[in-house]
């Protein structure tokens, strides 16, 4: 009785459990197939929906896979990146010039020439033996001329220069909404949004010349040190990772095909008087009581022709419509011994620079009192 009890306890035991299973089961595949129904249940429309938010969704997740392992290894990148990213930091958050003091601030602006041809410290330098009190700050960026939105972040917040120095044009931006320009500044605009788009490309780089580097890890502090630097030395920063030459410098007899030894660089001639971006810099300048002045670039000796004396062309089309005066030449030229790539000036070739600088700014810089 007990055995046929038992036998009968344990297939009731049984069949409760199976009961409970199938119930289960059935939950289970009903909550599925409410939460994510089977394709031929859904309508055409209802199936173009799931199938956007899945594109939508993977998206995203991909987006946030890539801005964490960017924001997680900001330094795996070149060195010019890594400068370019640590400026736009400091304009818009960083401490440019300090609260307070006596000095006068000094700003300039310009591409990858300015980052590796002005020295604040040995304009500074001059300044002081000069009997003037001067506190300057590099802003080149590197691959970019989009001066205007930074020195209005910088102005607003305090950080507004006494004496501004310029040497290339504003952009030429229209007011209002342009259909065929939706995004006036398309690369700003990918900075910001996809901030990685070049991370796999970089990964690439970053291997191959860690391996001459003494390996990934000792290369990843290194480029650390490169943004360290760049803050310490006011902005200053030079791109050694472009320089192919011994010494730092180019042969002295170095020349391009696409040299114009015959022609004056056009690049300051036709400035663009009717752009928006003129009308944000002259307001900028206005309100903050900036003084300012359009300065020489620099180029290769044989690149171009020698410019006159004073840049007549770009001052009248310039001064007659904004507070801004041009001094010296369209830009200054220096031998390829100055040069550490093409474009760019070595340790020598930016002390000359910054030192023809000062010349040219001497006598309008305040002295101590």
């Amino acid at each position: 009785m007990q055995d046929s009890d038992g036998v009968h306890d344990s297939g009731l035991t049984a069949g409760w459990r199976r009961a409970l299973l199938r119930r289960g089961y059935i939950y289970r595949d009903a909550t599925a197939d409410w939460v994510w129904p089977s394709s031929d249940r859904l309508s055409d429309r209802a199936q173009l929906l799931r199938l956007v938010v899945c594109a939508v969704g993977g998206f995203a997740a991909l987006w946030l896979l890539f801005f964490t392992l960017a924001s997680a290894f900001p330094y795996v990148a070149p060195g010019s990146n890594i400068v370019y990213r640590a400026k736009m930091q400091l304009a818009r958050s960083g401490e440019v010039f300090p609260p307070a003091g006596h000095a006068q601030r000094l700003l300039i602006f310009g591409d990858s020439r300015i980052l590796t041809g002005f020295i604040p410290e040995e304009f500074d330098r001059l300044a002081a033996a000069g009997h003037r009190q001067v506190y300057s700050f590099n802003a080149g960026i590197p691959g970019a001329n989009d001066f205007v939105s930074q020195l209005k972040v910088m102005s607003d917040r305090g950080q507004s220069p006494d004496v501004l120095l310029l040497t290339f044009p504003w952009k030429n931006t229209r007011s209002g909404i342009d259909p065929f320009n939706l995004i006036p500044d398309d690369h700003n605009f990918a900075s910001r949004v996809f901030p990685f788009r070049f991370l796999m490309t970089d990964v690439i780089r970053f291997l191959l010349a860690s391996r001459e580097r003494g390996g990934p890890r000792q290369y990843y502090a290194a480029a650390r040190r490169t943004t360290d630097r760049m803050i310490a030395d006011r902005g200053y920063y030079f791109i050694d990772e472009h320089s192919q030459y011994a010494n730092e410098r180019l042969p002295d007899n170095y020349s391009l095909d696409t040299d114009q030894p015959q022609f004056v660089d056009p690049s300051r001639t036709h400035p663009p008087m009717a752009s928006a971006e003129l009308l944000q810099l002259r307001e900028t300048i206005a309100l903050h009581h900036i003084t300012c002045y359009y300065v020489p670039y620099y180029a290769r000796e044989g690149s171009f022709a020698v410019p006159p004396a004073h840049d007549d062309e770009f001052a009248r089309s310039l001064e007659s419509q904004f507070p801004c005066t041009v001094l010296g030449p369209r830009y200054f030229v220096y031998p390829p011994e100055m040069f550490a790539d093409v474009l760019h000036l070595n340790q020598q070739g930016a002390r000359a620079y910054t030192q023809a600088l000062y010349q040219l700014l001497a006598d309008r810089l305040v002295l101590k009192p």
